[in-house]
């Protein structure tokens, strides 16, 4: 029995594989655009798209244009048009919440005893007396 040979890809066959997973994903990015589905459709981690959005403006554009043409398309079916924006075009659309304390101060409050030189080992030192902060 012949033992089969593992073909290196070329660069180009490589760049050519990339661009037709990047068209088979718009397809089922145009039915519903969630990358996370999208990609997994194609067999493709949406780490991998998230990639391929940063690497590619090009790519990154005809996704938004995509995601505007869905909620465009589909605004008018749906009763609650603002669940729409807020999940398709949430960075447009989702309520921004900023989380502060009383009269705009700090949430968490300052630590009661400093905390200095924490080496992650909670264990008291040998042959040391322990101090504490009155």
């Amino acid at each position: 029995m012949k033992k089969l040979e593992k073909t290196k890809k070329t660069p180009q066959k490589k760049l050519n594989d990339i661009a037709r997973k990047k068209e088979e994903f718009k397809v089922y990015y145009r039915q519903l655009p969630i990358m996370k589905l999208a990609g997994g459709k194609i067999g493709m981690h949406y780490t991998t798209v998230y990639r391929w959005v940063e690497e590619d403006p090009i790519f990154a554009t005809q996704l938004e244009q995509i995601k505007y043409e869905f909620a465009m398309e589909n605004l008018p079916q749906v009763k609650n048009r603002e669940w729409v924006l807020e999940r398709i075009l949430r960075e447009h659309f989702t309520p921004r919440v900023e989380m502060t304390g009383k009269d705009g101060k700090d949430l968490l409050p300052k630590p009661i005893a400093p905390i200095n030189n924490v080496s992650g080992n909670n264990s008291l030192p040998e042959n040391k007396e322990t101090e504490f902060p009155d």
